[in-house]
Order: C-alpha cells, then sequence, then structure tokens
C-alpha cells in the first residue's frame, strides 16, 4: 500500500520527467518538425515511439542494464557516437532532403520519422539513459523489488507524453504556415541547425 510518502515520491518523479521531457533536445526538436511539416496525425507515431521507447529503456535499466555502463565504460563512448552519427544523418535528411528546385516549388522530406524509428532514437541517445538512470534513483523510495521499479517507470512514462507532446502540438500549429515550399525549406534548415547543435551537447554532459 502506497503511504503518503510513497505518493509524494511519485509525484516528484513525475515532476522530474515532465520537466527533463520537456527540455528542448533531440526528440523534442524532431518532433516540432514532424508536427510541423506533416501535422499531429502524421506525427502521432514518432510521439508514441519515443514514449514507448522511453519506457523500454526505463525497464531495462530497472533490470540492471544501467550497471553496464558501470562495468563497461566504453559503452558510453559506443551510444555517442551512434547518436551523433544519426544526429548527422537526420541534419542531412532536413537539409538536402528539403532542398528547393525551384523559386516557387521545393521537394520535401514525404514521410515522417516512424514509431521504430521513434524507439531507436531513444535507444542511442544518451541523455534518455540519464534520465531514465535518475528516475529509478526514486524507486528505492516508493517499495523494493520490481514492483517498484515499474510503478517508477509508469510514471515517468505518462509523465513524459505530455511534456513531448506539446512540442508536437506546437509544431503543427505552424503546419499552414509552412504550405509555401520556400518557408517549409527554411523552417527544416532552422531545425537542420538545431539538431546538429545538439551534438557537441553530448559530447560536453
Amino acid at each position: 500500500m502506497l503511504t503518503f510518502a510513497s505518493l509524494t515520491t511519485l509525484f516528484a518523479a513525475a515532476t522530474f520527467s515532465f520537466v527533463a521531457s520537456i527540455a528542448p533536445g533531440i526528440n523534442t526538436l524532431l518532433l516540432a518538425n514532424s508536427g510541423a511539416n506533416f501535422g499531429i496525425n502524421r506525427t502521432l507515431p514518432l510521439l508514441l515511439g519515443c514514449n514507448i521507447g522511453l519506457f523500454i529503456m526505463l525497464l531495462l535499466v530497472t533490470c540492471g542494464a544501467g550497471q553496464l555502463f558501470e562495468i563497461y565504460p566504453w559503452l558510453n563512448h559506443v551510444l555517442l557516437y551512434l547518436c551523433t552519427g544519426y544526429l548527422l544523418y537526420l541534419g542531412y535528411q532536413l537539409t538536402f532532403g528539403s532542398s528547393a528546385k525551384a523559386d516557387d516549388e521545393a521537394t520535401t522530406v514525404k514521410t515522417p520519422i516512424g514509431f521504430l524509428q521513434g524507439a531507436f532514437i531513444q535507444a542511442i541517445n544518451p541523455g534518455i539513459w540519464m534520465l531514465a538512470v535518475a528516475s529509478m534513483g526514486f524507486a528505492s523510495q516508493v517499495g523494493s523489488g520490481l514492483s517498484a521499479g515499474l510503478i517508477i517507470c509508469t510514471i515517468v512514462t505518462l509523465a513524459n507524453l505530455p511534456a513531448i507532446g506539446i512540442w508536437a502540438v506546437s509544431g503543427s500549429s505552424i503546419n499552414k504556415l509552412l504550405q509555401c515550399p520556400r518557408r517549409q525549406h527554411q523552417f527544416n534548415m532552422v531545425l537542420s541547425v538545431l539538431t546538429l547543435l545538439t551534438i557537441p551537447m553530448l559530447w560536453l554532459n
């Protein structure tokens, strides 16, 4: 049975997850870009992929995967290289996948990032691993065993969904303004630069 102290801990975990998730980062920039280019409906697979991907990461950490990074420190560098490579790929796609053919027409990225790609982004994102490990610090205050970890996994995941959803909805709100191919290209260029700027942030952290 959950005590008042446990409920307070759950509230703290939810608040921590919401604040950490709503901060600008790889996932939020991609969701904003997808919402702006494709609208909220076609962005839902990416949104759910990011959210469920986080839940999977939390489960892995609950089962002890987080300790692997202490046993094998080189795994941190593997994640950094994988994430850097994927961000460079995304930056390339945003820049050249939406390059203008002429003054009045442009080709845009035709297919939004899907569910599996959204989950994959979580798996190689060092920031998500840090969020998952930090979130598990609340589990010991709720109880012991796997059940406490599962409760925290659920709370953190539920708090994450509206936080990242705000970015997808915000992006979709300017979808009509980007019907002009030139404006859409310029917007994608800005998002491309912001996406690439997250690379040095990853390495500095």
